[in-house]
């Protein structure tokens, strides 16, 4: 006994060394100029690949949005005996198709040895030949170092319709029951959010965690457990596409609603057979595949009947005012010294994501009292950018021009702000 409580005290870091060696050990490879060696997993099995309708068509539409798989007892009791802690995520990939990389939670641990039930969107997403004539394979890896949790992460709607939708006017509502389908994210994703009967495409751009060192995000995924995370999104893939080809007279309003031109047809979720070609070239999203592809939970893609241009201002494409109003309004900034922020970790605050011009994109603690003129003060401290600027926040993005407004009041506790030129 003495003697344990003697290794003890020379070393009172040991569990910490033991949870977080492994990363500090990647994040000093990822600073390093070589490339660092791949990790090796400590698990890692192959499955035969069945949907969720093949193990439960009652259960199959609860489990269908979501990144969680159906995976065997046997294989949970192997990973628990190598150290693996619970709730378990997953790397999954395809072999044959390994440029597709991303990572699942397991939702019950149920299925027969050596076959994994998933969501239909994921034959898709990992190019999975469905009536092959070998059953298809997923592989399942895991690795030994700690998920970071989530802080921020990005996405951008594949439609303007999405963002136009009824649904979309309450959307911190929509991804918070959204997301709770989703245990992690990895850059690359796409995120299908349902809405009663219409379903929206969303691809993860970026991902961000208040624990990542030097900016480095391993693996590119992040945690959603037990986590706030704040959502910013960019503008639709298809919307720059749509207005120049209303600006150059090209634009079909009847075809409008599934138009998807200027969008690479490979970028788009589940592209087999669902993206067409008109015999002007045109290529657009049949409605016909797409109700084949939902028919399964009677859902359809949302595509209301709109001018996509009509409300350009909500993609954030359009020049908000010219320069000299712009300047008018943030008159004050000039004045302005550069002075980074200093929380009071005994007063009430949040985190923010800033990202300056000719500076490294960071999360920042600021107290919900500090002010935007302060908040102006720290980009004028951290960035290169010598000329005028204005910070922008929010979706659509909106300038922060009251130097008075506290980060509470001017609404953006959680946010990303942006240096922009003027």
């Amino acid at each position: 006994m003495a003697t344990e409580q003697k290794t003890n005290i020379d070393n009172p870091y040991a569990n910490l060394e033991a949870v977080f060696g492994p990363y500090v050990t990647y994040i000093e490879q990822q600073l390093k100029s070589e490339p660092p060696p791949p990790p090796k997993p400590i698990f890692e099995k192959s499955y035969t690949v069945k949907t969720f309708k093949d193990w439960d068509e009652k259960k199959a539409g609860d489990y269908e949005y979501g990144n969680r798989i159906i995976a065997p007892e046997k294989d949970l009791n192997n990973l628990l005996s190598k150290g693996a802690e619970t709730p378990i995520i997953l790397q999954i990939l395809n072999k044959n198709n390994p440029e597709k990389v991303s990572h699942c939670s397991v939702i019950e641990w149920t299925a027969p040895e050596n076959t994994i039930y998933v969501p239909s969107w994921m034959m898709f997403d990992f190019a999975l030949q469905v009536a092959a004539k070998d059953a298809p394979k997923l592989t399942l890896r895991y690795y030994e170092r700690p998920f970071l949790k989530g802080s921020f992460i990005q996405i951008q709607p594949y439609q303007l319709a999405s963002v136009q939708s009824e649904e979309f006017k309450d959307v911190q509502k929509l991804f918070e029951l959204s997301l709770k389908k989703y245990q992690c994210l990895t850059i690359g994703d796409t995120l299908r959010v349902q809405h009663e009967k219409k379903v929206h495409f969303f691809e993860v751009t970026d991902v961000l965690s208040a624990q990542s060192i030097a900016g480095v995000t391993p693996f590119d995924v992040v945690s959603l457990i037990n986590t706030d995370v704040s959502v910013d999104f960019l503008p639709p893939k298809d919307a720059p596409a749509i207005q120049e080809r209303k600006e150059q007279g090209l634009y079909d309003r009847e075809q409008a609603p599934y138009e998807t031109v200027g969008v690479d047809p490979k970028s788009i979720p589940n592209p087999d057979g669902i993206i067409k070609t008109t015999k002007s070239g045109t290529e657009y999203a049949d409605q016909k595949a797409i109700d084949e592809y939902t028919s399964g939970n009677n859902n359809t893609i949302a595509t209301p009947n709109v001018d996509p241009i009509q409300e350009q201002k909500s993609t954030g494409q359009n020049t908000m005012s010219d320069n000299t109003e712009k300047n008018k309004e943030l008159s004050w900034v000039k004045d302005v010294n550069g002075e980074k922020m200093i929380c009071d970790d005994s007063k009430p605050n949040t985190k923010i994501q800033i990202m300056p011009i000719g500076g490294k994109k960071e999360t920042l603690q600021v107290n919900l009292s500090s002010t935007i003129k302060q908040l102006y003060a720290h980009f004028k401290a951290v960035s290169t950018h010598d000329g005028g600027f204005q910070l922008l926040a929010g979706f659509p993005p909106k300038p922060l021009k009251d130097p008075s407004a506290t980060i509470e009041s001017a609404g953006v506790k959680g946010a990303r702000i942006q240096q922009k030129k003027l």
